[in-house]
């Protein structure tokens, strides 16, 4: 039992009984494993069957803890944070339709260093809007953040300029050519684009059948953080400092 408790996998007692060919199962771990003057005693609930039911919670005893699945996903993704950290162009491609009866669209990574473009990876996604889009980057790509190229904090003014066009335009009420109303509140219309570049804004109202938006990677805190924890977990045991 001792090493049943230490081993690195999940160990499960079975109980099998001839006479209904049902098998019952439970954990062994220092909760379920009791110590008693003659050995161990797990107890092994009826309703713990071996069955369809009971699949997920069986699964679920192979899933790693949500810590060890985020840094297992960042390892994966430690080529690209090299490449970023080396100073590296990487860039996402997103590419939607929005004229399709389920609006979806395609993810590339690209290495645009070079002269010539290279593709690292792609994905398909469904198109859910911006702030879907803001969330899955967010839970995909927790290594990077997404400066817009081409979004040059100087350009507020023209983005001031395009919503103030874009607010006439949709909600002005006109009279002998000129706006003399407006139809919602001026705040209001401006909250609904917080967050959003220009090139973003423009995307959503210049066409009609999809839009094309680049990314160019940046690393986040997390990216660099964990850049600084390959460095500890790869070095000697004389490195940690």
């Amino acid at each position: 039992m001792d090493y049943w408790l230490k081993y690195d996998l999940p160990v499960i007692v079975v109980l099998f009984d001839e006479s209904s060919s049902t098998a019952y199962w439970k954990e062994i771990t220092e909760a379920t494993a009791r110590r008693t003057p003659k050995g161990w005693y797990v107890e092994v609930p009826r309703e713990n069957v071996i069955d369809e039911p009971n699949r997920e919670a069986l699964e679920a005893l192979t899933a790693e803890p949500l810590a060890i699945q985020r840094l297992f996903r960042l390892n994966l993704a430690k080529p690209w944070i090299q490449a970023v950290d080396e100073g590296r162009l990487l860039v996402l491609r997103f590419v939607v339709f929005t004229n399709k009866v389920v609006p979806r669209g395609s993810i590339s990574l690209l290495d645009k260093s070079d002269e010539t473009p290279v593709e690292l990876s792609s994905w398909f996604f469904l198109w859910g809007g911006f702030d879907v889009l803001k969330q899955q980057l967010q839970m995909f790509f927790p290594w990077a953040s997404f400066p817009s190229l081409g979004d040059d904090p100087e350009d507020d003014m023209d983005r001031e300029f395009y919503l103030e066009d874009l607010f006439d335009t949709h909600h002005g009420v006109c009279a002998e050519g000129e706006v003399i109303m407006h139809t919602m509140e001026w705040d209001d219309f401006v909250e609904q684009f917080e967050g959003m570049s220009l090139d973003e804004i423009k995307a959503q109202y210049d066409n009609d059948e999809g839009f094309e938006l680049t990314y160019e990677l940046a690393l986040s805190e997390v990216g660099r953080a964990f850049l600084r924890l390959d460095e500890y977990l790869s070095g000697d045991e004389n490195s940690a400092e």
